[in-house]
């Protein structure tokens, strides 16, 4: 049992699954290791948007971290498809990037991301992001 709000925000952040995709096998276990840095234990990897469909189907998701650069499906086309389905349209949603292009920024703002990181990022910027 929790014993101080410390505790208990441990205790919800172990028990929050996260849902990262991205194509770099690296940046996957960086991602993985950023998250466990911030007591987020619970990490889901995918390494392109079909594999990160399926593990929704499998369990639900608080969080969802994409890369934007993928192919053949891009992260801006999964944060489409995610606001698209009733039943994940409110998980929140972060993409990452290397590209430092602002016209990614503004795309991100209409599709309703709920942030936006530029890689390589600390731990911190995960925790004050939003689901974070």
């Amino acid at each position: 049992m929790p014993t101080s709000p410390d505790d208990t925000a441990s205790l919800l952040a172990s028990a929050c699954p996260v849902l990262v995709v991205d194509d770099q096998a690296a940046m996957l276990k960086i991602l993985r290791a950023r998250f466990e840095e911030i007591g987020m234990a619970d990490v889901t990897l995918a390494s392109n948007p079909p594999e990160a469909v399926a593990a929704l189907r499998r369990r639900p998701h608080a969080l969802i971290v994409s890369d934007v650069e993928m192919s053949p499906v891009n992260g801006f086309e999964f944060l489409q498809f995610v606001r698209a389905q009733p039943s994940l349209a409110r998980i929140p949603f972060i993409l990452v990037t290397a590209s430092l292009q602002f016209t990614h920024v503004s795309d991100a703002r209409a599709l309703n991301a709920d942030g936006y990181l530029l890689k390589p990022f600390e731990a911190v910027a995960l925790r004050r992001s939003p689901g974070g």
